[in-house]
């Protein structure tokens, strides 16, 4: 299982990255780009574009949007003294555009997208749950214990149609 995942949603003009560097971090980043006048990406290696962190509980709450439990949700980041406003909201009643909004960036995204941010920042949270809460003592043993029971389901889910009943029959208690 990879540590560190990322997602890109870029347009014409405007682009967001959501990413997580380590499943351990009880938190992800959304970085947001705009194209130039010149035609050139902002870079974030020379101090452009916008990075916000955003802990386990904001997920949860963009979670609610992106579940359709709620039409929007809005926090304001401070970091160093600037204060960023973000939100999160659908365009309309449909709930098929959702708007993310970061500071002057704004990034449009349509329904298989917003599908797409949902499953990934669903995977996100549940991944870290796991992995950002686990005591420091023996984590080592539990994440490997953990993992190998998730590849162990998922092999005995990915097996080919034609073998299904043989290892039904492998699941079968012998007879006493």
């Amino acid at each position: 299982m990879p540590d560190s995942h990322s997602k890109s949603f870029f347009g014409q003009n405007t682009g967001i990255i959501i990413s997580s560097s380590s499943s351990s971090d009880p938190f992800m980043f959304i970085h947001c780009f705009k194209k130039k006048a010149n035609g050139v990406w902002e870079k974030p290696s020379s101090n452009e574009g916008k990075a916000v962190k955003f802990s386990l509980e904001e997920i949860v709450m963009i979670l609610r949007v992106l579940n359709h439990e709620t039409q929007k949700w809005q926090c304001l980041h401070i970091f160093k003294g600037k204060e960023t406003a973000v939100s999160f909201n659908w365009e309309d009643i449909n709930s098929e555009v959702l708007w993310i909004n970061v500071g002057k960036y704004s990034k449009r995204l349509n329904l298989a997208q917003t599908v797409i941010l949902r499953l990934f920042l669903t995977h996100f949270l549940d991944e870290k749950i796991i992995y950002s809460t686990l005591q420091k003592k023996g984590n080592t043993d539990r994440i490997k214990k953990h993992n190998q029971k998730n590849q162990f389901q998922s092999d005995k889910n990915n097996i080919p149609r034609d073998d299904k009943k043989v290892q039904h029959d492998l699941n079968k208690k012998p007879p006493p």
